[in-house]
């Protein structure tokens, strides 16, 4: 994507989006039964999250939308409520239609463009908890885009008030989280690749 004109915050937004997306997936990337729902696109938005991408992408070319998801539902699907979405799973011919729709055009932009909005959000909720350290936030950033934002401010909030929020304070506090995040070695391999980035 065109990063012309981009600020130095907007740069560090990109760095820890991509390293978030390295741990998640590339554009086109479904996983069917990720918990109670399917995750899609290269920040794996989950259930309601998911729904509210692909209302985004349909929205910029709705004639390519209708031929490529044509013998599915989902232009049905997308108007229903969040508690539909949270616990759908995909089937093999949603995943099919919706995977090219994900590598459209259209798609890998609006993914690009959500994927910053979310990932800012992301390290400005780290900032109001006190995160200071550009590493320090980009951990917190993957965190938050696994285990959504309750849970990640539970992780920060479980760190002894005296201690300083460092990496390794909050890599040391997500360990013992690690039975509800998908893969048991993302805690530790996230850090040495966080460690090895230059912001």
């Amino acid at each position: 994507m065109d990063k012309v004109g981009i600020t130095e915050s907007d740069n560090f937004i990109i760095q820890v989006s991509e390293i978030i997306t390295y741990n998640e997936g590339y554009y086109d990337t479904i996983n069917r039964n990720d918990g109670t729902s399917s995750s899609i696109g290269i920040l794996q938005w989950n259930g309601y999250r998911a729904k509210n991408l692909l209302k985004i992408i349909i929205s910029k070319n709705e004639e390519q939308a209708k031929a490529i998801l044509d013998g599915t539902t989902i232009l049905a699907d997308i108007n229903k409520d969040d508690d539909f979405w949270n616990s759908k799973i995909l089937d093999d011919i949603e995943c099919e239609k919706i995977s090219e729709l994900l590598r459209t055009e259209e798609g890998m932009k609006c993914q690009y463009e959500l994927r910053m909005r979310d990932v800012k959000a992301y390290i400005n909720h780290g900032k109001s908890l006190g995160i200071k350290d550009e590493k320090a936030l980009a951990y917190f950033a993957d965190l938050e885009n696994q285990l959504g934002c309750y849970m990640a401010e539970n992780i920060i909030k479980s760190i002894d008030s005296g201690k300083e929020l460092t990496i390794y304070e909050i890599l040391q506090a997500s360990v013992s989280y690690s039975d509800v995040l998908a893969r048991k070695q993302r805690p530790m391999y996230t850090y040495k690749k966080i460690m090895n980035t230059a912001f």
